[in-house]
Protein backbone atom coordinates (compact mmCIF):
# COMPACT_ATOMS: atom_id res chain seq x y z
CA UNK A 1 0.00 0.00 0.00
CA UNK A 2 2.79 2.40 0.91
CA UNK A 3 4.61 1.62 -2.34
CA UNK A 4 1.43 2.31 -4.30
CA UNK A 5 1.04 5.70 -2.59
CA UNK A 6 4.63 6.59 -3.43
CA UNK A 7 4.21 5.59 -7.06
CA UNK A 8 0.99 7.61 -7.33
CA UNK A 9 2.69 10.61 -5.75
CA UNK A 10 5.66 10.48 -8.13
CA UNK A 11 3.47 10.03 -11.20
CA UNK A 12 1.14 12.84 -10.08
CA UNK A 13 4.08 15.21 -9.54
CA UNK A 14 5.49 14.43 -13.00
CA UNK A 15 2.09 14.96 -14.65
CA UNK A 16 1.44 18.22 -12.81
CA UNK A 17 4.88 19.62 -13.61
CA UNK A 18 4.44 18.67 -17.27
CA UNK A 19 1.01 20.30 -17.33
CA UNK A 20 2.29 23.52 -15.75
CA UNK A 21 5.22 23.68 -18.18
CA UNK A 22 2.97 23.03 -21.16
CA UNK A 23 0.25 25.50 -20.05
CA UNK A 24 1.90 28.69 -21.42
CA UNK A 25 2.89 26.87 -24.62
CA UNK A 26 -0.69 25.65 -25.08
CA UNK A 27 -2.10 29.11 -24.37
CA UNK A 28 0.21 30.71 -26.92
CA UNK A 29 -0.53 28.01 -29.50
CA UNK A 30 -4.29 28.46 -29.11
CA UNK A 31 -3.94 32.23 -29.50
CA UNK A 32 -1.59 31.98 -32.47
CA UNK A 33 -3.76 29.44 -34.24
CA UNK A 34 -6.79 31.73 -34.14
CA UNK A 35 -4.67 34.61 -35.44
CA UNK A 36 -2.97 32.64 -38.21
CA UNK A 37 -5.77 30.45 -39.58
CA UNK A 38 -8.98 32.38 -38.83
CA UNK A 39 -9.28 35.38 -41.14
CA UNK A 40 -12.45 36.76 -39.54
CA UNK A 41 -10.89 36.64 -36.06
CA UNK A 42 -7.71 38.26 -37.34
CA UNK A 43 -9.60 41.08 -39.03
CA UNK A 44 -11.65 41.77 -35.90
CA UNK A 45 -8.48 41.93 -33.85
CA UNK A 46 -6.74 44.43 -36.15
CA UNK A 47 -9.77 46.71 -36.56
CA UNK A 48 -8.81 48.74 -33.44
CA UNK A 49 -5.49 49.59 -35.11
CA UNK A 50 -7.41 51.83 -37.53
CA UNK A 51 -8.39 53.99 -34.57
CA UNK A 52 -4.85 54.30 -33.20
CA UNK A 53 -3.43 57.80 -33.73
CA UNK A 54 0.12 56.58 -34.44
CA UNK A 55 -1.08 54.06 -37.01
CA UNK A 56 -3.26 56.65 -38.74
CA UNK A 57 -0.40 59.13 -38.87
CA UNK A 58 2.00 56.56 -40.32
CA UNK A 59 -0.46 55.48 -43.01
CA UNK A 60 -1.40 59.08 -43.87
CA UNK A 61 2.27 60.01 -44.26
CA UNK A 62 2.93 56.98 -46.46
CA UNK A 63 -0.08 57.69 -48.71
CA UNK A 64 0.92 61.35 -48.97
CA UNK A 65 4.43 60.44 -50.07
CA UNK A 66 3.11 58.01 -52.69
CA UNK A 67 0.75 60.63 -54.14
CA UNK A 68 3.39 63.36 -54.25
CA UNK A 69 5.85 61.05 -56.00
CA UNK A 70 3.27 60.53 -58.75
CA UNK A 71 2.63 64.24 -59.32
CA UNK A 72 4.76 66.52 -61.52
CA UNK A 73 7.56 68.04 -59.44
CA UNK A 74 6.37 71.61 -59.99
CA UNK A 75 2.95 70.71 -58.61
CA UNK A 76 4.13 68.39 -55.83
CA UNK A 77 6.46 71.02 -54.34
CA UNK A 78 3.57 73.25 -53.35
CA UNK A 79 0.86 70.67 -52.83
CA UNK A 80 2.09 68.75 -49.77
CA UNK A 81 -0.11 70.68 -47.36
CA UNK A 82 -3.25 70.20 -49.46
CA UNK A 83 -2.56 66.53 -50.09
CA UNK A 84 -1.72 65.81 -46.46
CA UNK A 85 -4.86 67.59 -45.31
CA UNK A 86 -7.15 65.56 -47.56
CA UNK A 87 -5.38 62.32 -46.70
CA UNK A 88 -5.71 63.19 -43.03
CA UNK A 89 -9.47 63.54 -43.48
CA UNK A 90 -9.54 60.21 -45.31
CA UNK A 91 -7.94 58.31 -42.43
CA UNK A 92 -10.51 59.80 -40.06
CA UNK A 93 -13.45 58.69 -42.22
CA UNK A 94 -15.63 55.57 -42.41
CA UNK A 95 -14.13 54.93 -45.84
CA UNK A 96 -10.79 54.34 -44.21
CA UNK A 97 -12.34 51.84 -41.80
CA UNK A 98 -13.76 49.87 -44.72
CA UNK A 99 -10.49 50.00 -46.66
CA UNK A 100 -8.60 48.91 -43.57
CA UNK A 101 -10.82 45.87 -43.10
CA UNK A 102 -10.55 44.88 -46.75
CA UNK A 103 -6.79 45.39 -46.89
CA UNK A 104 -6.20 43.31 -43.77
CA UNK A 105 -8.54 40.57 -44.96
CA UNK A 106 -6.59 40.35 -48.22
CA UNK A 107 -3.26 40.55 -46.39
CA UNK A 108 -4.24 37.76 -44.02
CA UNK A 109 -5.26 35.50 -46.89
CA UNK A 110 -1.93 36.24 -48.56
CA UNK A 111 -0.07 35.61 -45.31
CA UNK A 112 -1.67 32.22 -44.76
CA UNK A 113 -0.85 31.31 -48.35
CA UNK A 114 2.78 32.34 -47.81
CA UNK A 115 3.10 30.45 -44.52
CA UNK A 116 1.52 27.28 -45.85
CA UNK A 117 3.56 27.43 -49.06
CA UNK A 118 0.46 27.19 -51.26
CA UNK A 119 0.55 28.60 -54.77
CA UNK A 120 -1.79 31.39 -55.74
CA UNK A 121 -2.09 35.19 -55.60
CA UNK A 122 0.15 35.48 -52.57
CA UNK A 123 1.69 38.83 -51.69
CA UNK A 124 5.23 37.48 -51.66
CA UNK A 125 7.76 39.20 -53.86
CA UNK A 126 11.18 37.56 -53.78
CA UNK A 127 12.12 37.65 -50.12
CA UNK A 128 9.32 39.79 -48.65
CA UNK A 129 5.65 39.51 -47.76
CA UNK A 130 3.80 42.78 -48.46
CA UNK A 131 0.39 44.41 -48.44
CA UNK A 132 -0.93 46.69 -51.19
CA UNK A 133 -1.67 50.34 -50.38
CA UNK A 134 -3.22 50.92 -53.82
CA UNK A 135 -6.86 51.13 -52.63
CA UNK A 136 -5.93 53.78 -50.05
CA UNK A 137 -4.15 55.87 -52.67
CA UNK A 138 -7.14 55.56 -55.04
CA UNK A 139 -9.52 56.76 -52.32
CA UNK A 140 -7.25 59.70 -51.55
CA UNK A 141 -7.08 60.58 -55.26
CA UNK A 142 -10.88 60.67 -55.48
CA UNK A 143 -11.08 62.86 -52.40
CA UNK A 144 -8.50 65.31 -53.80
CA UNK A 145 -10.32 65.59 -57.13
CA UNK A 146 -13.63 66.17 -55.36
CA UNK A 147 -11.98 68.93 -53.31
CA UNK A 148 -10.96 70.74 -56.51
CA UNK A 149 -7.37 69.53 -56.81
CA UNK A 150 -7.75 68.45 -60.44
CA UNK A 151 -4.07 67.56 -60.86
CA UNK A 152 -4.67 64.54 -58.65
CA UNK A 153 -6.77 63.03 -61.43
CA UNK A 154 -3.56 62.34 -63.31
CA UNK A 155 -2.24 60.08 -60.55
CA UNK A 156 -2.17 56.55 -62.01
CA UNK A 157 -3.29 53.45 -60.19
CA UNK A 158 -0.32 52.55 -58.04
CA UNK A 159 0.49 49.43 -56.08
CA UNK A 160 2.86 50.70 -53.47
CA UNK A 161 3.68 47.84 -51.12
CA UNK A 162 4.15 47.80 -47.39
CA UNK A 163 6.65 45.15 -46.30
CA UNK A 164 5.66 42.89 -43.42
CA UNK A 165 8.78 40.73 -43.01
CA UNK A 166 11.66 39.28 -44.99
CA UNK A 167 12.71 35.79 -46.03
CA UNK A 168 14.58 34.62 -42.88
CA UNK A 169 11.47 35.40 -40.81
CA UNK A 170 9.25 33.80 -43.44
CA UNK A 171 11.24 30.57 -43.40
CA UNK A 172 11.08 30.30 -39.61
CA UNK A 173 7.39 31.24 -39.62
CA UNK A 174 6.62 28.56 -42.22
CA UNK A 175 8.10 25.87 -39.98
CA UNK A 176 6.19 27.20 -37.00
CA UNK A 177 2.97 27.36 -39.02
CA UNK A 178 3.22 23.71 -40.00
CA UNK A 179 3.68 22.65 -36.38
CA UNK A 180 0.89 24.95 -35.26
CA UNK A 181 -1.48 23.67 -37.91
CA UNK A 182 -0.86 20.08 -36.86
CA UNK A 183 -0.70 20.31 -33.09
CA UNK A 184 -1.94 23.77 -32.03
CA UNK A 185 -5.53 22.70 -31.43
CA UNK A 186 -4.46 19.69 -29.31
CA UNK A 187 -2.04 21.38 -26.92
CA UNK A 188 -4.66 23.03 -24.64
CA UNK A 189 -6.43 19.69 -24.23
CA UNK A 190 -3.14 17.91 -23.54
CA UNK A 191 -2.10 20.48 -20.93
CA UNK A 192 -5.51 20.42 -19.24
CA UNK A 193 -5.59 16.62 -19.34
CA UNK A 194 -2.19 16.36 -17.67
CA UNK A 195 -3.26 18.68 -14.85
CA UNK A 196 -6.58 16.90 -14.27
CA UNK A 197 -4.97 13.46 -14.36
CA UNK A 198 -2.23 14.58 -12.00
CA UNK A 199 -4.78 15.93 -9.51
CA UNK A 200 -6.83 12.73 -9.72
CA UNK A 201 -3.78 10.54 -9.03
CA UNK A 202 -2.44 12.67 -6.18
CA UNK A 203 -2.68 11.08 -2.76
CA UNK A 204 -2.96 14.48 -1.04
CA UNK A 205 -5.12 16.46 -3.44
CA UNK A 206 -5.09 19.65 -1.39
CA UNK A 207 -1.31 19.83 -1.58
CA UNK A 208 -1.47 18.89 -5.24
CA UNK A 209 -3.99 21.66 -5.90
CA UNK A 210 -1.79 24.15 -4.05
CA UNK A 211 1.25 23.15 -6.10
CA UNK A 212 -0.71 23.16 -9.35
CA UNK A 213 -2.20 26.59 -8.73
CA UNK A 214 1.18 28.09 -7.89
CA UNK A 215 2.77 26.27 -10.83
CA UNK A 216 0.24 27.65 -13.28
CA UNK A 217 0.61 31.16 -11.84
CA UNK A 218 4.41 31.00 -12.12
CA UNK A 219 4.21 29.66 -15.68
CA UNK A 220 2.02 32.62 -16.63
CA UNK A 221 4.57 35.02 -15.13
CA UNK A 222 7.23 33.35 -17.27
CA UNK A 223 5.01 33.70 -20.34
CA UNK A 224 4.52 37.39 -19.54
CA UNK A 225 8.29 37.87 -19.37
CA UNK A 226 8.77 36.04 -22.68
CA UNK A 227 6.05 38.19 -24.25
CA UNK A 228 7.79 41.36 -23.05
CA UNK A 229 11.10 40.15 -24.46
CA UNK A 230 9.38 39.27 -27.75
CA UNK A 231 7.88 42.75 -27.89
CA UNK A 232 11.30 44.37 -27.52
CA UNK A 233 12.75 42.00 -30.12
CA UNK A 234 9.97 42.92 -32.57
CA UNK A 235 10.39 46.66 -31.98
CA UNK A 236 14.15 46.42 -32.53
CA UNK A 237 13.55 44.81 -35.95
CA UNK A 238 10.70 46.78 -37.43
CA UNK A 239 10.45 46.87 -41.23
CA UNK A 240 11.51 50.14 -42.87
CA UNK A 241 8.82 52.77 -42.71
CA UNK A 242 7.19 51.58 -39.48
CA UNK A 243 7.91 53.83 -36.51
CA UNK A 244 8.33 52.50 -32.95
CA UNK A 245 5.00 53.97 -31.79
CA UNK A 246 3.14 52.36 -34.69
CA UNK A 247 4.91 49.04 -34.19
CA UNK A 248 4.17 49.07 -30.46
CA UNK A 249 0.50 49.82 -31.07
CA UNK A 250 0.25 46.98 -33.59
CA UNK A 251 1.99 44.48 -31.29
CA UNK A 252 -0.07 45.42 -28.25
CA UNK A 253 -3.40 45.23 -30.08
CA UNK A 254 -2.63 41.93 -31.79
CA UNK A 255 -1.50 40.32 -28.53
CA UNK A 256 -4.17 41.77 -26.25
CA UNK A 257 -6.24 38.55 -26.25
CA UNK A 258 -3.14 36.55 -25.31
CA UNK A 259 -2.35 38.96 -22.49
CA UNK A 260 -5.94 38.75 -21.27
CA UNK A 261 -5.86 34.94 -21.31
CA UNK A 262 -2.51 35.04 -19.52
CA UNK A 263 -3.92 37.27 -16.77
CA UNK A 264 -7.05 35.12 -16.38
CA UNK A 265 -4.94 31.96 -16.11
CA UNK A 266 -2.67 33.63 -13.55
CA UNK A 267 -5.66 34.61 -11.41
CA UNK A 268 -7.18 31.12 -11.72
CA UNK A 269 -3.89 29.63 -10.54
CA UNK A 270 -3.78 31.90 -7.50
CA UNK A 271 -7.45 31.22 -6.70
CA UNK A 272 -6.85 27.46 -6.90
CA UNK A 273 -3.84 27.75 -4.58
CA UNK A 274 -5.80 29.97 -2.20
CA UNK A 275 -8.69 27.51 -2.16
CA UNK A 276 -6.29 24.72 -1.24
CA UNK A 277 -4.89 26.76 1.65
CA UNK A 278 -8.32 27.75 2.96
CA UNK A 279 -9.64 24.20 2.69
CA UNK A 280 -6.62 22.92 4.59
CA UNK A 281 -7.07 25.47 7.37
CA UNK A 282 -10.77 24.70 7.72
CA UNK A 283 -10.16 20.95 7.76
CA UNK A 284 -7.35 21.30 10.29
CA UNK A 285 -9.42 23.50 12.57
CA UNK A 286 -12.31 21.04 12.54
CA UNK A 287 -10.03 18.09 13.28
CA UNK A 288 -8.10 20.00 15.94
CA UNK A 289 -4.77 18.86 14.53
CA UNK A 290 -1.52 20.70 13.87
CA UNK A 291 -1.31 22.68 10.67
CA UNK A 292 1.51 21.98 8.28
CA UNK A 293 2.96 24.24 5.59
CA UNK A 294 0.46 26.73 4.11
CA UNK A 295 -2.13 25.61 6.65
CA UNK A 296 -2.43 22.12 5.18
CA UNK A 297 -2.58 19.13 7.52
CA UNK A 298 0.45 17.02 8.21
CA UNK A 299 0.24 13.29 7.58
Amino acid sequence: MEDTRKVRTVVAIVLLIAGCVLAPVALTAAWARTQVTNTDRYVENVVPLAADADVRTAIADRITDVILRNLPTRIADGARGVVRGQVGQLVESETFQTLWRNANRAAHTQLVGALSGRDGPVGVNGDTVSIDLGPFVAAARERLVAAGFSAAGRIPDVHQTFDLFSSPDLYRAQRGYRLLDRFGILLPFVAGGLLVLGLCLAVDRRRALLGTGLGVAVSMVVLGIVLAIGRNHYLDRLPAGIGPATGAAAFDILTRTLRTALLVSFVIGLVAAGAAVVTGLVTRRRSGGTAGPAGLPEY
